[in-house]
């Protein structure tokens, strides 16, 4: 008998056979053990085999019947290196590698130092695979036009260790193709190297739907323009990860659009290359590239420009990966020769280096376009499994990779490795980054961070996507819980608050109800933030997922990307009757919003244009496209595109022709303003500053007429270095311990530290230093910014005194309650008493601030000693009075509506008079105090 057959893949669970009447799962858990799972209890007296792909029966040892469970163990003699299947009853299934986490693929097949791939070497080509599940490889190859060659005889890969094969053929095949057949599990697929370097053209609408990989030696000519080396490295031209002004672009959208540049550059490595000055001009510090590596469905041979009618776009962002390693050739000149795209994007690296900017990949590794693409390698070792052993496609963009499993976590730090080594790559981006686990980024943030380098591995620069948005049961790296190792995380709190979310309005609209949560951004998010004045609704600002950063550093602040509509059309989406210049009005005070609040920034490329985004004609994903009763038509439509990841050209394309034609005014404005606010930015560096204390010592709130200066709002404040807990009227010489949200997961842990031992008049206190107030979990019972607990008598149980609490009751403290002794009185005479003070706040159109020279400062301001911010969201010019303004006995104005950068404003409409000032509706105001 042979191993089963498998269906196709894409329907199939390769764990489970609907057939099988008896046989839920086989499961190789050890070289001594098989588990076998039973959808029906095992029958009286079953018949039990085991046999290896060559139909060898195998030896069992032992069977134990686990019936309550359904389980049957067996004990015997298992090979890794090899297949098996079991019969029940003469019943089979296959015996498949357990996929557990820190199960056999971890132990027993597991290379931490093994380089996979191809290698060349004097007169040789080397081949190394993983693939644990394989009983047999081989090797095929094919000419430079991809037609098949036939050696005298098989090249069959050797087996040496579990899960590797290798091989070895003579150099004179360099630059030709090849693939792998891998059977396994009683199904033989052809598969691509992973590892590849480049590929052959490629063509989702062919035959091969696998794709071929390049014998390319990457140490030739070929592939490496003329003195190729590092001559850049980040803090060479940034002092610190928070000076970053990133720029995202689409390699395609960049230089696409008609007559532009010439034709034959239009869209590839070599028309960005061509349009480096103007981004140099613009005075950004990076480029941050949507993905570059090879992607599924587009035909790289067909570069044609498609238009507002065209029918088939033959367009994708790049999230379809098909191969990590391989560079898309569609970006080419010539995707048909393997080394051209290898040598362009280098050539385009040294370029923006050359210009003193950054690059910075986008990086897919949350799925792949098809389960085949590793499937077909090594079947039940890449992809995220859910508890029915079928692949988990929560992402919603294809089938889900395990990061956990270390031999995918070390794929993943080898593409990285790759990229930083071979082409000079500075920092990394990752697409749904939530949905890989924090052992996975510690690692790369360590082993990546120091192939950049050895001295300093925080110097590459990593930041994505953490949204509370995964499969991971535990261990995700998502904003509200993630490892501080300097990875930003895109703050999508400054996105929603400054424009609104959907059809919603933000700030710039005139929501005086977003001022909280854009407070909250603007300071970088830092969760120990604090102020003498904080005109803002505490239960927002302090909100986890608004302030989640412990360093300003964590925080990447936008205000829109590639995801959603371009600014330009959410401004004509959300507002009604609203002139160009109006529109334009809000761009500029979005932009220096942006520009002026901590942490990192990052553009959206093309926006400084007035970038939009028109629906064409037969846009593939016409739903996605947005309008409302408010929008004015633009380029003949009313709709604009919110996630054009498979539209036409039409729509995705920067659109350069804004700077010369009707809309030139306003672009060239914009473009002007955006300009000068970097310029500001780079040089004052006390709008980023590098630490969470620089922020809490040198920046505070401004309100007219403050009250309640010296309150703590929030048990994570800077301010809160010492917390002493009194309590009254308690049973007098009884010992209680603290439960609940003083610990860590709001627990009562049985080495409970937290005693109280009440003296002869019911009284007893217990005091907390930083650290520990640093593990309050305050707020998790009742979502409040509140300290909630409840006294017990044994630590570990929950056997609290009705004296004290009704059933479901606690004490709370709010952290405006704590004296300026930093103590709270707690009376235990009162049921579930509660002592909150919440100071009642309306919000207002309008954020203010001032940035001192304080502590952590020195330098930070330049030649200024303050520097007042003032962003006016308001339909009405602001009349305000601020005694700091009192201070300023040479003020400059840096920002005003129609000005920005570093020379001071001539002729500004803003007026200023001992501590009053005037501000234009809708503008930011900037001024600075010599």
């Amino acid at each position: 008998m042979q191993l089963l057959t498998l269906k196709n893949l894409k329907n199939y669970n390769l764990f489970s056979d609907a057939s099988n009447n008896l046989i839920y799962t086989a499961l190789l858990i050890s070289k001594s053990e098989l588990k076998i799972s039973l959808k029906n209890p095992l029958p009286q007296n079953p018949l039990i085999q085991v046999y290896n792909h060559k139909n060898e029966q195998i030896f069992v040892s032992e069977i134990i019947s686990l019936a309550e469970e359904n389980i049957v163990l067996l004990k015997g003699n298992f090979k890794p290196g090899e297949n098996y299947y079991v019969k029940i009853n003469n019943e089979p299934a296959n015996v498949i590698l357990n996929p557990e986490i820190d199960g056999i693929l971890d132990t027993d097949f597991y290379y931490e130092d093994t380089d996979f791939g191809v290698h060349f070497s004097d007169d040789k080509i080397h081949f190394k695979l993983w693939s644990p599940p394989a009983v047999k490889v081989e090797l095929f190859l094919f000419d430079e036009k991809q037609k098949p060659i036939k050696p005298k005889k098989p090249i069959i890969l050797k087996n040496t260790k579990p899960g590797i094969w290798v091989a070895e053929i003579e150099k004179h095949y360099e630059n030709y193709y090849y693939q792998y057949k891998i059977s396994a599990y009683g199904k033989t697929s052809v598969a691509l190297d992973p590892y590849a370097k480049s590929m052959a053209v490629f063509n989702p609408s062919g035959e091969d739907k696998t794709g071929k990989a390049a014998l390319i030696n990457l140490k030739s000519n070929k592939t490496n323009p003329p003195d190729f080396k590092r001559n850049y490295s980040n803090f060479k031209f940034i002092e610190n990860e928070n000076d970053l002004i990133v720029y995202e672009l689409n390699v395609r959208d960049f230089t696409i659009q008609p007559g532009f540049v010439n034709e034959n550059i239009a869209g590839t490595f070599n028309g960005l290359t061509e349009r480096i000055n103007y981004l140099k001009e613009l005075g950004i510090t990076h480029v941050q590239l949507m993905p570059v590596n090879k992607a599924f469905t587009q035909i790289e041979t067909d570069r044609t420009y498609t238009g507002k009618s065209a029918k088939d776009s033959n367009y994708n962002w790049g999230y379809d990966p098909l191969n990590f390693f391989t560079l898309e050739g569609r970006y080419s000149t010539n995707p048909n020769n393997p080394a051209v795209r290898i040598r362009e994007f280098k050539e385009m690296v040294q370029a923006l280096h050359n210009a003193g900017i950054g690059v910075i990949l986008d990086v897919v590794f949350n799925h792949t376009y098809t389960a085949d693409t590793f499937e077909n390698i090594a079947p039940g070792c890449y992809y995220r499994l859910k508890n029915d052993f079928t692949i988990s496609e929560h992402t919603g963009a294809g089938p889900t990779l395990e990061s956990r499993r270390k031999q995918v976590r070390k794929f993943f730090i080898d593409v990285l490795k790759f990229f930083v080594t071979e082409y000079h790559i500075d920092g990394f981006r990752f697409d749904l980054m939530s949905f890989l686990d924090k052992e996975t980024m510690k690692k790369i943030r360590n082993e990546v961070g120091k192939t950049y380098n050895s001295d300093n591995p925080n110097e590459l620069i990593l930041h994505g996507e953490a949204w509370n948005f995964t499969d991971l049961e535990k261990d995700a790296f998502v904003k509200t819980d993630f490892i501080n190792r300097n990875i930003g995380i895109f703050n999508d709190t400054f996105r929603d608050a400054i424009a609104g979310n959907g059809h919603n309005h933000g700030f710039i609209q005139g929501n005086a109800g977003t001022s909280s949560t854009l407070a909250s951004a603007i300071i970088g998010a830092v969760n120990s933030y604090d102020s003498n004045c904080l005109p803002f609704k505490k239960d927002i600002f302090f909100n986890p997922y608004n302030l989640f950063a412990e360093q300003p550093t964590d925080c990447l602040n936008f205000m829109s990307v590639h995801d959603g509509l371009t600014l330009w059309d959410k401004i004509n989406l959300t507002l009604k009757d609203t002139s160009k210049k109006e529109r334009l009005r809000l761009m500029k005070l979005a932009y220096a919003v942006l520009l002026t609040s901590q942490g990192k920034v990052i553009l959206h490329g093309g926006d400084e244009i007035l970038r939009t985004k028109p629906l064409a004609d037969f846009d593939k994903e016409k739903h996605r496209a947005l309008s409302s009763e408010n929008i004015d038509e633009e380029e003949r439509t009313i709709f604009f595109h919110e996630n054009s990841y498979c539209s036409n050209d039409y729509t995705n394309m920067f659109r350069w022709d804004r700077l010369t034609n009707d809309y030139s005014e306003f672009a060239n404005e914009l473009l002007s303003y955006v300009k000068g606010l970097i310029k500001l930015r780079r040089k004052i560096s006390a709008f980023r500053f590098s630490t969470s204390e620089g922020i809490n010592y040198n920046i505070r709130f401004l309100e007219e007429n403050c009250k309640n200066k010296n309150k703590i709002r929030s048990f994570k404040s800077y301010k809160l270095q010492k917390l002493t807990l009194k309590f009254i009227n308690g049973t007098p010489e009884e010992t209680f311990y603290l439960a609940g949200e003083v610990h860590k997961n709001e627990t009562n842990p049985v080495n409970n530290p937290y005693v109280l031992h009440f003296n002869e008049t019911g009284y007893a206190e217990i005091n907390f230093n930083k650290t520990q107030i640093n593990n309050f979990e305050s707020g998790k019972w009742d979502e409040s910014q509140s300290l909630n607990f409840k006294l017990v008598k044994t630590p570990g149980m929950w056997d609290f005194s009705d004296k004290y609490y009704t059933n479901f009751g606690n004490n709370a403290i709010s952290p405006e309650s704590i004296n300026e002794n930093f103590e709270v009185t707690i009376d235990l005479s009162v049921k579930d008493f509660k002592k909150i003070q919440n100071t009642p706040v309306q919000e207002k159109n309008y954020i203010a601030y001032i940035i001192e020279q304080k502590k952590s400062a020195s330098k930070q301001l330049n030649d200024y000693k303050q520097i007042i911010v003032i962003h006016n969201g308001g339909n009405e010019n602001l009349n305000l009075k601020f005694e700091e303004l009192s201070g300023f006995k040479n003020p400059e104005i840096l920002i005003d509506k129609d000005f920005a950068g570093t020379l001071p404003v001539k002729n500004s409409l803003v007026k200023i008079f001992n501590d009053k000032i005037s501000i234009p509706r809708k503008s930011t105001t900037v001024i600075a105090n010599k």
